[in-house]
């Protein structure tokens, strides 16, 4: 207990140490809190990602080679199971990222067997964290500037970044036809037609971007009345409605199956988790396709 117990604090430790250099994860952490949302797992994920980094420098050169893009290998990933629980599975951000943080903090307790890790940081990541290739000015900074910099740039400046946007409509086109599928195997017998379920998700989509445009509004307004009464009232209001719409958009959705194919709630619950992990399968491959278009066709 004494030797799990020195464990947990060195890992508190080491966790409070990566933390002194947050302020290169303001800009995600701004982006987070833009798109109304919070990320409690930041902790441990950068936790894991030094630690994966420090594991993989300890496999000779050609894991001090790898350390670095397999320390952000990691965060990527713990990043994309919370993207999918938040985007796709509707799981409140605070819930799914206060679990993946709880996770990540059990996962590095058993990686390293209740001792202190015996790995090393490799010389590039001590010079990223602590160096200064600009005289006066450390490296985190730097690295900081870049990255704003360049979520900027894209987002804004980049054809491939606009292009982005102007093929969503096409990669809804592509996207709708592919889930009613999915609701057509799960409604196989019921005597509706292909094109019934097609017709289903386009009023469900509908709905969901009349929302969307809805909270566009309230907030395109409140950011043009900044710092008075009536901004004020509309970003509250704003807040209440994405709060509102997060929880209601799926139960509408399950609403809408019980009543447009009159099965009992069990079996509407069931094919509507089995349409959601159908959901989840070709929304992620539509927006590769969508992805892979637009680079190819810049």
């Amino acid at each position: 207990m004494i030797t799990y117990n020195k464990h947990i604090e060195y890992l508190h430790e080491l966790k409070r140490k990566i933390m002194l250099h947050r302020h290169r994860l303001t800009i995600i952490m701004m982006l987070v809190i833009l798109l109304g949302q919070i990320d409690l797992s930041v902790p441990w994920v950068v936790a894991v990602g030094a630690m994966m980094a420090c594991a993989a420098a300890a496999y000779g050169p050609v894991g001090v080679f790898l350390a670095i893009p397999f320390g952000i290998f990691c965060g990527v990933l713990i990043g994309l199971v919370n993207g999918i629980g938040v985007a796709y599975l509707r799981i409140p951000s605070m819930i799914i990222t206060l679990a993946t943080n709880a996770v990540a903090q059990g996962l590095m307790v058993v990686y390293t067997g209740g001792f202190s890790p015996q790995d090393s940081a490799p010389a590039a990541v001590r010079y990223l964290a602590t160096g200064f290739t600009v005289p006066g000015v450390p490296n985190a900074v730097v690295i900081w500037a870049l990255i704003g910099a360049a979520t900027v740039f894209v987002l804004t400046r980049t054809s491939f970044g606009r292009a982005v946007y102007e093929n969503i409509p096409k990669m809804m086109f592509i996207f709708l036809p592919l889930i009613a599928v999915v609701m057509f195997v799960l409604y196989l017998g019921s005597g509706r037609f292909y094109v019934e379920h097609l017709l289903f998700f386009v009023h469900f989509h509908a709905f969901f971007f009349l929302c969307g445009i809805a909270i566009l509004v309230l907030e395109r307004s409140s950011s043009m009345l900044v710092d008075t009464v009536v901004g004020s009232g509309l970003k509250t209001a704003e807040d209440i409605l994405t709060a509102v719409i997060v929880f209601y958009v799926p139960y509408y959705l399950y609403r809408a199956m019980r009543r447009v194919y009159g099965q009992g709630r069990i079996v509407t619950l069931v094919k509507y988790s089995l349409l959601s992990i159908g959901y989840l399968i070709f929304m992620t491959l539509t927006v590769v396709g969508l992805l892979a278009y637009t680079a190819l066709t810049l």
